[in-house]
């Protein structure tokens, strides 16, 4: 179309231009002459102006209807990748909350056991602490009763032994009495043993009084008797 356009107007001014050549030349029209070349000049240049112009716009406006048409099929395409998008969060999230809510089911369950068998393992453990402190208690009252029951011994051996060493150097001096010898052979006589033999007939070797004599020679009986049981 615009080609059409350029081509009419350059026909017009060709057709001027033989018209005016046609006109016989002389000297008074010839400044008119002139005068209509240029406005005719400046004719046909507006009018090329304008079509240079309108071509121009033509073109500009079939590229902004290219440029709308591009940006709105980007305008779907990030709608639609938006909507994907949006689709893909709630699908993740979605996917997220139920694995979250599984793992702490499962964190429930296993915190749940762990405590059962934390209170089994309390309950057993107590029962047996139970037991032992019992078992601890009885060696305990056992132990203090050998250990009081062998203080006993000990203090009376310890106290025979003392008796029979201050019997001995008593003994041992010259002429001793009934008063220094029975307060320290009188215990000696509730239990005789073997061992008090010696001081027992040492006593009687001695004239300390009729009582120390009878009372000594029951416990020497007493000790015969015992020895024979034993054999």
């Amino acid at each position: 179309m615009i080609k059409n356009m350029n081509s009419s107007c350059y026909c017009l001014a060709l057709c001027c231009l033989l018209m005016l050549l046609a006109t016989p030349v002389t000297a008074a029209n010839t400044e008119q002459n002139y005068s209509q070349q240029l406005e005719l000049m400046n004719s046909l240049n507006k009018s090329e102006m304008q079509l240079k112009f309108k071509e121009i716009e033509t073109k500009l406006l079939e590229r902004i209807n290219e440029l709308e048409q591009q940006n709105a099929m980007i305008q779907v395409r990030l709608e639609s990748r938006e909507s994907d998008l949006g689709n893909y969060l709630d699908v993740i999230s979605w996917v997220s909350g139920i694995v979250i809510g599984f793992v702490g089911i499962l964190f429930g369950i296993g915190a749940f056991i762990l405590y059962r068998e934390n209170q089994d393992v309390a309950t057993k453990t107590q029962s047996q602490l139970d037991a032992w402190n019992e078992q601890t208690a009885n060696i305990q009252i056992t132990f203090d009763g050998w250990f009081n029951d062998a203080k006993v011994n000990y203090t009376r051996e310890l106290d025979f032994m003392t008796r029979l060493m201050r019997l001995r150097n008593l003994l041992d001096q010259a002429n001793p009495t009934e008063d220094e010898i029975y307060p320290e052979v009188s215990p000696l006589y509730a239990d005789p043993q073997l061992e008090y033999l010696p001081i027992f007939r040492k006593i009687l070797s001695l004239d300390l009084g009729a009582g120390i004599q009878r009372h000594t020679e029951t416990a020497i009986a007493q000790i015969m008797t015992n020895q024979k049981v034993v054999k």
